[in-house]
Formats: C-alpha cells, sequence, structure tokens
C-alpha cells in the first residue's frame, strides 16, 4: 500500500521543461521529501547541465531541510546514457548534502552492477536501495519517510543470473565492498580459488590497494607533520600578535603621554588618531571627524586655508608649514605642522604658535610706527608713498600728498622743556588722525615732520582738507600742565601728475610747497608753488 504522502504531485510551472525532448530527466514531487527522476536518455552535454541544473533547483526550493531528502531514479527509460552523463548526474543531483536515500528501480542487471560499484568505490556517498519496480521504489521510499530506515533487503542482484559470470561478479563485488577506500585497507577477507578466471583482476587490485595504502600511510604522515607545523605556526603568530599588541600598547601610551599634539592619517587624509595633546590645544576628539574632508574643513577658518592645508598634505612631503586654526571655542591659534610619513600613514605633529606670532606682529608693527606718537613713521612713508603711486601710473587715480611741519617748535622746546614738546607731538598726532578719512595714511617723517597720503583726493579737495587739518590744530591751545602752548603748522600740498610720478619728484614737490608756506609768515597752506 503506497503511503498517501507519496502521491505523484507535478507543478505545473514545470511541464514546458520537465517532459520536454530536449531535457534528458523529468521531474516529479512525491509527498514532501521524495524526488522522483526518470531518465529520458542523454543528448548533448550542454541538455544535460540544463536538465540536471533544472533539478537541483526543484530539490532545493521545494524540499525542505528539516527531514530526509529521498530520491527515487527510475531508470525504465535510460538505456543510452554515457559515462559524462553519469557524472554530471552524481555532480548535480547524487551528492547534494541534504540527500539521504537514493532508490534505483527499473534497472539492468549491468546497471546494478555499476550502482554497487559506485557504492563500493565511494563514489555515491548516501545510502542506496535497489528495486525491480517503481512501485517497490515508492514504498521503499515511504518506509523510510515513515521509520528513518530502511526495510530488509532481500533483492539479490544477481539472484537471477544462474550463470558463472553472475557469481564471478557477485565475489568481485564483494571483494570490492570489502575495502575501506578511504585508508586503502581491507576489512574482511575473500577466499578465492587458485583457479578462479579473474584472480589476475583480484591480484590488480590488491596491488592498487597495497599501494592506496601506502599513499594513505604517506599522508597520514605528511597530514600530521603539518598539523604539527600549523600549531607551530598558530603558537609562532600567537607570541608575535602578543608582542605587536604589547608593542602597540606602548608606542600608544608614548603618544599620548607626548606633549606635542599630533594626528594620525591614513593616505586618503582619514583620522585615525590623535591624543591627548591635540584634544587640549584644539578641543576636538577623534568622533569629530567622521569623514576625510571633516578634518580640514574643521581645523581651517576660510576655505583658502583650508585648501593650502589639503595641498600639504596631500604632497606627503617631510616638511614644516605655519597654519592659521580655529579651535572648538572659536578662538583663532596660529599653528607649526610638521608633516612626516610611517608605513602607510601620515603623522601631523602641530606646536602652537600663536604667541611667537603676535610677538612678530607686534614687532614688525613696531618697526612700521612712531614710538612717540604711535603712527606710522618715515620707513614706512617711503614704501606705501612708492606703492600708492604705482597704482595711480595703473588706473589714473588720483592721490595729493600732504607735509607739514611745525611752526616754531624749537621754541616750545626752549621754553617749555622736552616733556612739552612730546606731549605736543602726541596730541597734534592725535588731533590730525582724527581729521582725515580711514584711507588716508599719517605718518611722522621727522622731529617734528609730518605726512598724510591721501588716494582719491585732486589738488582741490586736497586744500579743503589741508585747511581742516591747519585750523584743528593752530584753533584750540595745547593743555601742559597750567599752561596754554599755542601751536600753528604751516602745510605744503601737492598733487601726483604725470609723468613726475617717481615718489621723490612728488615728495620735493610737496616739501617746495612747504618751505613756501613758511616763508609766507608760516600757519597757512600752500599748493601753488
Amino acid at each position: 500500500m503506497i503511503s498517501a504522502d507519496l502521491v505523484f504531485f507535478q507543478k505545473s510551472e514545470w511541464e514546458h521543461v520537465t517532459f520536454s525532448s530536449d531535457f534528458s530527466c523529468s521531474y516529479a514531487i512525491l509527498g514532501t521529501y521524495t524526488l522522483l527522476v526518470r531518465g529520458n536518455g542523454f543528448t548533448t552535454e550542454e541538455t544535460e547541465r540544463a536538465s540536471l541544473a533544472f533539478g537541483k533547483r526543484i530539490a532545493d526550493k521545494y524540499i525542505p531541510s528539516d527531514g530526509p531528502f529521498i530520491l527515487i531514479h527510475d531508470w525504465r527509460r535510460y538505456r543510452d546514457g554515457t559515462l559524462q552523463a553519469r557524472k554530471l548526474f552524481m555532480d548535480f543531483i547524487v551528492n547534494n548534502k541534504q540527500l539521504k536515500l537514493v532508490v534505483f528501480c527499473n534497472c539492468s542487471w549491468s546497471q546494478e552492477l555499476s550502482i554497487r560499484l559506485g557504492r563500493a568505490l565511494g563514489f555515491l556517498k548516501t545510502g542506496i536501495r535497489i528495486c525491480r519496480t517503481y512501485h517497490e521504489a515508492v514504498k521503499v521510499a515511504s518506509f523510510y519517510v515513515e521509520t528513518g530506515s530502511l526495510p530488509p533487503d532481500k533483492l539479490d542482484p544477481f539472484a537471477f543470473l544462474h550463470t558463472k559470470t553472475a557469481r564471478y561478479n557477485k565475489e568481485l563485488l564483494g571483494y570490492l565492498e570489502s575495502i575501506d577506500w578511504k585508508s586503502g585497507k581491507q576489512t574482511g577477507e575473500v577466499a578465492l580459488h587458485y583457479r578462479h578466471p579473474l584472480l589476475p583482476v583480484f591480484d590488480s587490485i590488491t596491488l592498487i590497494r597495497s599501494e592506496l595504502e601506502k599513499t594513505f600511510r604517506e599522508r597520514d604522515k605528511a597530514e600530521a607533520a603539518l598539523r604539527e607545523h600549523q600549531q607551530n605556526l598558530e603558537a609562532l603568530i600567537h607570541e608575535r600578535t602578543a608582542a605587536l599588541k604589547a608593542s602597540e600598547i606602548k608606542y600608544r601610551k608614548l603618544l599620548e603621554l607626548t606633549p606635542a599634539a599630533l594626528a594620525v592619517l591614513t593616505p586618503h587624509l582619514s583620522v585615525s588618531y590623535v591624543n591627548a595633546a591635540f584634544t587640549t590645544l584644539f578641543g576636538y576628539s577623534l568622533d569629530r571627524f567622521s569623514s576625510p574632508s571633516s578634518f580640514t574643513a574643521t581645523l581651517c577658518p576660510d576655505p583658502a586655508m583650508e585648501a593650502q592645508f589639503t595641498f600639504f598634505l596631500a604632497s606627503h612631503l617631510p616638511e614644516d608649514r605655519d597654519l592659521t586654526c580655529t579651535t572648538d571655542n572659536g578662538t583663532i591659534i596660529y599653528v607649526q605642522v610638521s608633516l612626516n610619513t610611517i608605513s602607510d600613514s601620515l603623522l601631523l605633529s602641530f606646536t602652537d604658535i600663536t604667541l611667537r606670532k603676535k610677538t612678530e606682529s607686534r614687532l614688525f608693527e613696531l618697526s612700521l610706527k612712531d614710538e612717540l606718537t604711535g603712527i606710522y613713521n618715515r620707513r614706512h612713508f617711503v614704501s606705501v608713498l612708492s606703492q600708492e603711486l604705482q597704482h595711480y601710473q595703473r588706473y589714473g587715480t588720483p592721490i595729493s600728498l600732504l607735509l607739514f611741519d611745525i611752526d616754531l617748535f624749537k621754541v616750545i622746546n626752549d621754553t617749555w622743556g622736552h616733556p612739552a614738546g612730546d606731549f605736543v607731538l602726541r596730541e597734534l598726532s592725535s588731533r590730525i588722525a582724527g581729521q582725515i578719512r580711514d584711507i588716508d595714511i599719517f605718518f611722522r617723517t621727522g622731529g617734528e615732520e609730518f605726512a598724510v597720503v591721501m588716494p582719491g583726493i585732486t589738488l582741490e579737495q586736497g586744500e579743503i582738507a589741508a585747511e581742516r587739518l591747519r585750523a584743528v590744530v593752530a584753533d584750540t591751545p595745547f593743555l601742559w600742565e597750567s599752561a596754554e602752548i599755542t601751536v600753528t603748522i604751516s602745510i605744503g600740498l601737492a598733487e601726483a601728475e604725470q609723468p613726475n610720478t617717481d615718489p621723490k619728484s612728488f615728495f620735493r614737490k610737496a616739501d617746495n610747497r612747504l618751505y613756501w608756506a613758511k616763508k609766507e609768515g608760516r600757519n597757512c597752506v600752500c599748493s601753488s608753488q
């Protein structure tokens, strides 16, 4: 009685392939765990591969993995199979890891011998059962599904052949099945008559088995040596790994303890490490730099500085560079960055040079300014006048130069003393600075001599400005302690004109007019001599 679970079940979507003449096998599902394969005959290797690959997909998709996968192979019409076809069948179907049992039916005696030899030689790695009919095969599959075991096998594959050839084949099969082909050793004994016609075959198999046993011994010896070598290698790797880890911990601690602010970058400029000194200097921890561009974008206050920093990093050249950076709280600091390459990483060392930069800036500023009055000195006057005249020559924008000095300044010093003279110089500088434009540039060119460079001012406009400066000095006395000191200035004014635009001639022109202002009685503006 066939189990109700093994009802023939044919998927409708398989019809155009499973029974197609182009396919060498037909397929159907019996119950839940049994796949029926019916051989139609080998056509070409390409169609065989397509047919068997389709069968494997059916098994993988429709047969659950939680139970025994059973294959019924019906050879009723499979009469022209080739060695290649059988090999493909085993590669695709029989050696499926989920397959537990193959039930063959409708086989010829030579096919049965082939199956049993395949099992004896270890080519078939699953359980096998050979049945005479398809009905018997279904009963065996049903029994295995229900009990998990096979019913007793009463079929003698050679019982129906009462010939010497059948007996010889049976003896040969028994001898082959007595050999463990994984080790080459014989698990049982087969007694042979000295006149047995297959004695040369048995001797050949014995010789092969002997060579196999020798080969397997050598293999086992090689495997043992390999295992020992692998164990030694694993021990060495473990030792080296531990040493590397200890070294990494040591150097990471050194990096953490060093007072220099350090950052380690990959070749793609991703930040892999920053030490405590870096976080102290900038206020940023490692998690602030999530992408390669975030490092330069976070540290640099503007795109121009970011581009400069990125170009410096991309060069991979071991050198130093001064950069302007932004800290986490928005403070602008100046740092010197040292770049070095270590293996495939970039090591950046940051030194805070903000104080040095400010000192240098202050020293530079002092080199350009008059110490007493705080306005620019004569050295800077020469540089600025030259630059402004170059601008005038290029663009034609008017520029005027105003020179003045304090009338009878020696009398002030002689009458009130040098401290009073210094006070007058500072107070006068303050008054003049309060009356000129932001773009006008004010200089002390000598003891009591001054200059104002006025970009964009014509001679007529300059006369108005000069008169205003003269009045702001003369109209209000300078209060020194309890005394009032009357101070006046004489002014010479000139506008740049082509072709006399060199600094010396321009200065000489304004200086000549200052001379005429003094000659005219002082406390006046001269712009025409």
